[in-house]
């Protein structure tokens, strides 16, 4: 149970990963195919909910335009910052101690027009699922304890029970 409880977090988890690097790869191809302040309103609005956002940052780091709550992700920034990422690459993902996990994804339009497209998820959904998968994982295996008992009690009865007659039989005359 143990290893079947890994593999589907990892691959749960893996999917989120996998879910966020495609929406901002596919923002970012967009921004490149149609760059414009249309085009980042539109990436922008199909990102406002409380779960993703998205801040996309010129070349020198600063901010073009933001879906909600910019505050909490301002200061993350600083990661895409400090470091030249040339491809796209999640930048958080310690997902059970940071709020959120994130990836950014470089564009670049001509020598003077580009930045990134950072995409943000909260981890709120992802913590929320861990602690369903463990409730879950515990009742079935406290179920199969119980089920497992009971099996080894009956059997252990149907077993046995030819033996306790066998000794409580009184063996006379060859019988």
């Amino acid at each position: 149970m143990f290893y079947l409880y890994q593999n589907i977090l990892h691959t749960r988890l893996q999917e989120e990963f996998d879910r966020l690097m495609v929406n901002g790869k596919n923002y970012r191809d967009v921004l490149v195919e149609n760059y414009s302040q249309l085009t980042i309103h539109h990436i922008v609005m199909m990102e406002k909910n409380e779960n993703r956002n998205v801040i996309i940052t010129d070349k020198d780091g600063n901010i073009i335009d933001h879906s909600e709550h910019i505050k909490l992700l301002e200061d993350k920034l600083s990661i895409v910052n400090n470091q030249k990422i040339d491809m796209d690459k999640i930048i958080i993902n310690e997902w059970k101690d940071s709020p959120y996990i994130a990836s950014a994804h470089p564009y670049d339009i001509d020598e003077n027009t580009d930045g990134y497209v950072v995409m943000f998820q909260s981890t709120k959904d992802l913590l929320q699922m861990v602690k369903g998968m463990n409730l879950h994982f515990a009742i079935a295996g406290v179920t199969s304890l119980i089920v497992l008992l009971i099996v080894y009690a009956i059997l252990s009865k149907i077993i046995t029970k030819p033996f306790i007659r066998i000794k409580d039989a009184q063996i006379t005359d060859g019988d």
